[in-house]
């Protein structure tokens, strides 16, 4: 399985303060972006898995 990096939707930051290693979406609780302190929610880790996940589809069908 691959590594997928939290994105800030807000700012687009790749680097994200957290308590513990992100390892499942409860551990996001209280983590927040560095760059521009908007703390990311459940809802938004979903979106991105969603969005991940139907371009992988895609791509894979040939489908861009």
């Amino acid at each position: 399985m691959s590594q997928v990096p939290i994105v800030c939707p807000q700012c687009g930051s790749k680097v994200i303060n957290a308590a513990t290693k992100v390892n499942s979406l409860d551990d996001l609780k209280g983590a927040v972006c560095r760059d521009c302190g908007r703390e990311f929610t459940k809802d938004d880790v979903i979106a991105q898995a969603q969005k991940t996940a139907a371009d992988i589809i895609r791509q894979a069908l040939g489908k861009r």
